[in-house]
Protein backbone atom coordinates (compact mmCIF):
# COMPACT_ATOMS: atom_id res chain seq x y z
CA UNK A 1 0.00 0.00 0.00
CA UNK A 2 2.81 2.37 0.87
CA UNK A 3 4.50 1.68 -2.48
CA UNK A 4 1.31 2.45 -4.36
CA UNK A 5 0.87 5.62 -2.36
CA UNK A 6 4.48 6.64 -3.11
CA UNK A 7 4.07 5.92 -6.81
CA UNK A 8 0.85 7.90 -6.90
CA UNK A 9 2.49 10.91 -5.22
CA UNK A 10 5.49 10.59 -7.53
CA UNK A 11 3.20 10.45 -10.56
CA UNK A 12 1.42 13.59 -9.43
CA UNK A 13 4.75 15.32 -8.95
CA UNK A 14 6.02 14.22 -12.37
CA UNK A 15 2.83 15.42 -14.04
CA UNK A 16 3.23 18.78 -12.34
CA UNK A 17 6.85 18.97 -13.47
CA UNK A 18 5.80 17.91 -16.98
CA UNK A 19 3.23 20.70 -17.09
CA UNK A 20 5.83 23.16 -15.82
CA UNK A 21 8.28 22.16 -18.56
CA UNK A 22 5.53 22.38 -21.20
CA UNK A 23 4.61 25.86 -19.96
CA UNK A 24 8.28 26.86 -20.08
CA UNK A 25 8.54 25.60 -23.67
CA UNK A 26 5.43 27.58 -24.67
CA UNK A 27 6.77 30.69 -22.95
CA UNK A 28 10.14 30.19 -24.62
CA UNK A 29 8.54 29.82 -28.05
CA UNK A 30 6.59 33.04 -27.52
CA UNK A 31 9.71 34.80 -26.28
CA UNK A 32 11.72 33.51 -29.26
CA UNK A 33 9.00 34.74 -31.62
CA UNK A 34 8.99 38.16 -29.96
CA UNK A 35 12.79 38.37 -30.02
CA UNK A 36 12.80 37.31 -33.69
CA UNK A 37 10.27 40.00 -34.63
CA UNK A 38 12.22 42.69 -32.77
CA UNK A 39 15.47 41.49 -34.36
CA UNK A 40 13.97 41.50 -37.88
CA UNK A 41 12.50 44.97 -37.38
CA UNK A 42 15.89 46.27 -36.23
CA UNK A 43 17.59 44.66 -39.24
CA UNK A 44 15.00 46.14 -41.61
CA UNK A 45 15.46 49.54 -39.97
CA UNK A 46 19.25 49.32 -40.35
CA UNK A 47 19.01 48.25 -44.00
CA UNK A 48 16.45 50.98 -44.74
CA UNK A 49 18.66 53.57 -43.02
CA UNK A 50 21.60 52.43 -45.15
CA UNK A 51 19.60 52.32 -48.41
CA UNK A 52 17.68 55.57 -47.84
CA UNK A 53 20.39 57.86 -49.31
CA UNK A 54 20.59 55.63 -52.41
CA UNK A 55 16.79 55.68 -52.81
CA UNK A 56 16.65 59.45 -52.37
CA UNK A 57 19.50 59.92 -54.86
CA UNK A 58 17.81 57.70 -57.45
CA UNK A 59 14.49 59.50 -56.95
CA UNK A 60 16.06 62.94 -57.30
CA UNK A 61 17.95 61.96 -60.47
CA UNK A 62 14.88 60.33 -62.04
CA UNK A 63 12.60 63.21 -61.04
CA UNK A 64 15.05 65.79 -62.33
CA UNK A 65 15.35 64.08 -65.72
CA UNK A 66 11.54 63.85 -65.91
CA UNK A 67 11.24 67.58 -65.21
CA UNK A 68 13.76 68.26 -67.97
CA UNK A 69 11.58 66.39 -70.46
CA UNK A 70 12.91 62.87 -69.99
CA UNK A 71 11.05 59.93 -68.47
CA UNK A 72 11.26 56.91 -66.23
CA UNK A 73 13.78 54.12 -66.93
CA UNK A 74 12.57 50.82 -68.42
CA UNK A 75 9.20 52.41 -69.18
CA UNK A 76 8.02 53.95 -72.44
CA UNK A 77 6.40 57.20 -71.34
CA UNK A 78 3.67 59.06 -73.15
CA UNK A 79 4.96 61.99 -75.15
CA UNK A 80 3.52 64.86 -77.14
CA UNK A 81 4.42 64.82 -80.82
CA UNK A 82 3.86 68.29 -82.25
CA UNK A 83 2.99 68.86 -85.87
CA UNK A 84 6.04 69.68 -87.97
CA UNK A 85 5.51 71.42 -91.29
CA UNK A 86 7.51 72.52 -94.28
CA UNK A 87 6.17 75.19 -96.63
CA UNK A 88 7.53 75.45 -100.14
CA UNK A 89 6.83 78.70 -101.98
CA UNK A 90 8.33 80.29 -105.08
CA UNK A 91 8.22 83.51 -107.05
CA UNK A 92 5.78 81.90 -109.51
CA UNK A 93 3.21 81.91 -106.68
CA UNK A 94 3.22 78.17 -106.28
CA UNK A 95 2.80 76.94 -102.69
CA UNK A 96 2.81 73.50 -101.08
CA UNK A 97 2.78 72.38 -97.44
CA UNK A 98 4.00 69.07 -96.05
CA UNK A 99 3.07 68.11 -92.46
CA UNK A 100 4.30 65.32 -90.24
CA UNK A 101 4.29 64.27 -86.57
CA UNK A 102 7.44 62.24 -87.06
CA UNK A 103 10.43 63.77 -85.28
CA UNK A 104 12.80 62.35 -87.90
CA UNK A 105 11.17 64.08 -90.85
CA UNK A 106 14.21 66.13 -91.86
CA UNK A 107 12.30 69.43 -91.85
CA UNK A 108 14.84 70.99 -89.48
CA UNK A 109 17.35 71.26 -92.36
CA UNK A 110 14.92 72.90 -94.76
CA UNK A 111 14.92 76.53 -93.65
CA UNK A 112 16.35 77.72 -96.90
CA UNK A 113 15.89 80.39 -99.58
CA UNK A 114 17.36 79.66 -103.01
CA UNK A 115 17.83 82.25 -105.76
CA UNK A 116 18.28 80.63 -109.18
CA UNK A 117 19.88 82.31 -112.18
CA UNK A 118 19.16 81.51 -115.84
CA UNK A 119 20.56 78.41 -117.52
CA UNK A 120 23.56 79.05 -119.74
CA UNK A 121 25.36 76.81 -122.17
CA UNK A 122 29.02 76.02 -121.81
CA UNK A 123 31.51 75.34 -124.58
CA UNK A 124 31.38 71.60 -123.84
CA UNK A 125 27.63 71.58 -124.52
CA UNK A 126 26.56 71.21 -120.91
CA UNK A 127 24.29 73.70 -119.15
CA UNK A 128 24.92 75.51 -115.89
CA UNK A 129 23.29 78.08 -113.64
CA UNK A 130 24.24 79.94 -110.50
CA UNK A 131 22.42 79.29 -107.23
CA UNK A 132 22.54 81.40 -104.08
CA UNK A 133 21.59 79.51 -100.91
CA UNK A 134 20.47 81.46 -97.84
CA UNK A 135 20.06 79.32 -94.75
CA UNK A 136 18.36 80.39 -91.51
CA UNK A 137 17.25 78.76 -88.28
CA UNK A 138 13.66 78.13 -87.27
CA UNK A 139 12.28 81.28 -85.63
CA UNK A 140 15.29 83.38 -86.64
CA UNK A 141 13.37 85.20 -89.38
CA UNK A 142 9.64 85.79 -89.33
CA UNK A 143 7.80 83.62 -91.80
CA UNK A 144 5.87 86.62 -93.12
CA UNK A 145 9.11 88.36 -94.11
CA UNK A 146 10.28 85.33 -96.11
CA UNK A 147 6.93 85.09 -97.90
CA UNK A 148 7.03 88.82 -98.66
CA UNK A 149 10.53 88.54 -100.14
CA UNK A 150 9.52 85.66 -102.40
CA UNK A 151 6.21 87.21 -103.47
CA UNK A 152 7.83 90.55 -104.33
CA UNK A 153 10.71 88.80 -106.13
CA UNK A 154 13.20 90.69 -103.99
CA UNK A 155 16.47 89.14 -105.11
CA UNK A 156 18.68 91.32 -102.92
CA UNK A 157 18.02 89.59 -99.60
CA UNK A 158 21.52 89.52 -98.12
CA UNK A 159 20.54 92.33 -95.72
CA UNK A 160 17.85 90.05 -94.30
CA UNK A 161 19.52 86.63 -94.43
CA UNK A 162 23.21 87.44 -94.62
CA UNK A 163 25.71 86.36 -97.24
CA UNK A 164 24.70 83.34 -99.36
CA UNK A 165 26.52 80.18 -100.29
CA UNK A 166 27.02 80.24 -104.05
CA UNK A 167 26.73 76.99 -105.98
CA UNK A 168 27.04 76.16 -109.67
CA UNK A 169 24.48 73.60 -110.84
CA UNK A 170 25.20 71.69 -114.07
CA UNK A 171 23.11 69.48 -116.35
CA UNK A 172 23.85 67.59 -119.53
CA UNK A 173 20.60 68.75 -121.10
CA UNK A 174 17.53 70.84 -120.28
CA UNK A 175 14.14 71.48 -121.79
CA UNK A 176 14.01 74.44 -124.19
CA UNK A 177 11.36 76.18 -122.08
CA UNK A 178 13.79 76.25 -119.15
CA UNK A 179 16.01 78.73 -120.95
CA UNK A 180 14.94 82.26 -120.10
CA UNK A 181 16.39 85.70 -120.64
CA UNK A 182 19.86 86.43 -119.35
CA UNK A 183 18.56 88.55 -116.47
CA UNK A 184 15.98 85.96 -115.43
CA UNK A 185 16.02 85.01 -111.75
CA UNK A 186 13.80 82.74 -109.73
CA UNK A 187 13.29 82.41 -105.95
CA UNK A 188 12.29 79.31 -104.04
CA UNK A 189 11.88 79.18 -100.24
CA UNK A 190 11.53 76.29 -97.80
CA UNK A 191 10.16 77.27 -94.38
CA UNK A 192 9.93 74.64 -91.66
CA UNK A 193 8.41 75.07 -88.23
CA UNK A 194 6.44 73.57 -85.40
CA UNK A 195 2.73 74.04 -84.79
CA UNK A 196 2.33 73.93 -80.99
CA UNK A 197 -1.47 73.89 -81.27
CA UNK A 198 -1.61 70.57 -83.09
CA UNK A 199 -0.14 67.47 -81.51
CA UNK A 200 -0.78 63.79 -80.90
CA UNK A 201 -0.07 61.71 -77.80
CA UNK A 202 2.07 58.63 -78.36
CA UNK A 203 4.70 56.49 -76.69
CA UNK A 204 8.30 57.59 -76.87
CA UNK A 205 10.53 55.66 -79.25
CA UNK A 206 12.62 52.67 -78.16
CA UNK A 207 15.86 54.53 -78.85
CA UNK A 208 14.76 57.53 -76.76
CA UNK A 209 13.68 55.30 -73.86
CA UNK A 210 16.95 53.34 -74.04
CA UNK A 211 18.99 56.54 -74.04
CA UNK A 212 17.13 57.99 -71.04
CA UNK A 213 17.41 54.67 -69.17
CA UNK A 214 21.18 54.46 -69.75
CA UNK A 215 21.71 58.07 -68.66
CA UNK A 216 19.69 57.59 -65.46
CA UNK A 217 21.41 54.30 -64.61
CA UNK A 218 24.87 55.76 -65.15
CA UNK A 219 24.10 58.78 -62.97
CA UNK A 220 22.57 56.61 -60.22
CA UNK A 221 25.56 54.24 -60.29
CA UNK A 222 27.97 57.18 -60.19
CA UNK A 223 26.35 58.82 -57.18
CA UNK A 224 25.81 55.44 -55.49
CA UNK A 225 29.54 54.78 -55.79
CA UNK A 226 30.25 58.10 -54.10
CA UNK A 227 27.77 57.27 -51.32
CA UNK A 228 29.38 53.85 -50.77
CA UNK A 229 32.70 55.59 -50.16
CA UNK A 230 30.99 57.70 -47.52
CA UNK A 231 28.94 54.82 -46.03
CA UNK A 232 30.92 51.57 -46.50
CA UNK A 233 29.00 48.29 -46.79
CA UNK A 234 31.05 46.78 -43.93
CA UNK A 235 29.38 49.20 -41.52
CA UNK A 236 25.91 47.78 -42.16
CA UNK A 237 27.20 44.19 -41.96
CA UNK A 238 28.76 44.90 -38.56
CA UNK A 239 25.60 46.59 -37.34
CA UNK A 240 23.40 43.65 -38.39
CA UNK A 241 25.79 41.16 -36.75
CA UNK A 242 25.57 43.09 -33.48
CA UNK A 243 21.77 43.08 -33.65
CA UNK A 244 21.70 39.30 -34.16
CA UNK A 245 24.09 38.71 -31.24
CA UNK A 246 22.22 41.06 -28.89
CA UNK A 247 18.85 39.44 -29.62
CA UNK A 248 19.70 35.75 -29.19
CA UNK A 249 17.54 33.80 -26.76
CA UNK A 250 19.11 33.17 -23.38
CA UNK A 251 17.18 29.88 -22.89
CA UNK A 252 18.52 26.66 -24.37
CA UNK A 253 15.54 24.96 -26.00
CA UNK A 254 17.31 21.60 -26.25
CA UNK A 255 17.62 21.38 -22.44
CA UNK A 256 13.89 21.91 -22.02
CA UNK A 257 13.10 19.27 -24.63
CA UNK A 258 15.36 16.74 -22.87
CA UNK A 259 13.62 17.45 -19.56
CA UNK A 260 10.27 16.96 -21.24
CA UNK A 261 11.30 13.57 -22.69
CA UNK A 262 12.71 12.35 -19.34
CA UNK A 263 9.54 13.21 -17.43
CA UNK A 264 7.31 11.58 -20.02
CA UNK A 265 9.39 8.38 -19.86
CA UNK A 266 9.22 8.38 -16.04
CA UNK A 267 5.46 8.85 -16.13
CA UNK A 268 5.15 6.04 -18.66
CA UNK A 269 7.13 3.66 -16.43
CA UNK A 270 5.05 4.47 -13.37
CA UNK A 271 1.78 3.93 -15.20
CA UNK A 272 2.91 0.46 -16.33
CA UNK A 273 3.12 -0.89 -12.77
Amino acid sequence: MEKEKFNKELLIKLNEELKTVQDQIKAHRFESFKIGCIRNLKIIRSIAKYLLPFIITGSIITGGICLLGGGFPFHKDKKKYYEKYCKEIDSNHQTSITCSYDENNGFENKNLVIVYGNWKKREDGKYYREMENYRFEEGEIKEEEIIKVVSNKNFDISSLLGQPTKIIQTKDSIFPEEIKSDDYRYIQAFISGTNKENYIIGLESNSRNLGITLIELMLIMLYSGVLMLIKPYDDIRCEISNIICDNKSQVDMSVLRKQLVIRRENIKRLTQY
